[in-house]
């Protein structure tokens, strides 16, 4: 919050582990924080690569 951030994108093979979402997820929120999770673009390395350029795009 400190830097302005509201929302936290979770992607990468890593949030592929159910168990991790479950956790992490409702903790984010918690804490004021929006989670995002991709729902047409896999939640993978390829998922994250998506999310790095749409970053990137937002920026220029």
């Amino acid at each position: 919050r400190r830097h302005g951030v509201a929302a936290i994108g979770l992607a990468g093979g890593v949030f592929q582990n159910r168990n991790l979402v479950e956790r992490l997820a409702p903790a984010l929120r918690a804490a004021g924080f929006a989670t995002l999770f991709g729902e047409a673009i896999a939640c993978n390395d390829a998922g994250l690569s998506f999310g790095q350029i749409i970053e990137y795009g937002g920026r220029a």
